[in-house]
């Protein structure tokens, strides 16, 4: 994995390294969740801890997922955006300009995201 520079973000680093054929690593969700615990605070790191120990014991599935992380994380767009590399293909979390938030399923299906 390519080490950042000092002025280079690890968040923006997993977004550029990421495509459809490139496999994610451990490094690459160390690096996500370093991000999380650097920009919010222990509550949302603690709460964003949970949500993923819930989707790891089956108690939610990808839909209740995305729309935990988005809601969890929408006052901060690039943690959002980030996310998406993490999803299965199909999902997508889609950020606005205007800070408005939607989860796209395989499906079609969009929904917002209540600010």
């Amino acid at each position: 994995m390519h080490t950042p520079s000092g002025n280079e973000d690890r968040i923006d680093v997993v977004l550029r390294q990421h495509s459809p054929t490139r496999i994610l690593d451990v490094g690459d969700v160390l690096s996500y969740l370093d991000a999380i615990k650097r920009e919010t605070d222990a509550s949302t790191y603690g709460y964003f801890l949970d949500i993923m120990k819930d989707y790891q014991t089956s108690v939610i599935d990808t839909k209740e997922v995305c729309l935990r992380v988005a809601a969890l994380l929408q006052a901060y767009p690039e943690l959002v955006r980030t996310f998406n590399v993490f999803v299965p293909m199909g999902w997508f979390i889609e950020v606005d300009d205007d800070g408005s938030v939607y989860v796209h399923s395989p499906q079609g299906l969009v929904s917002p995201i209540a600010a």
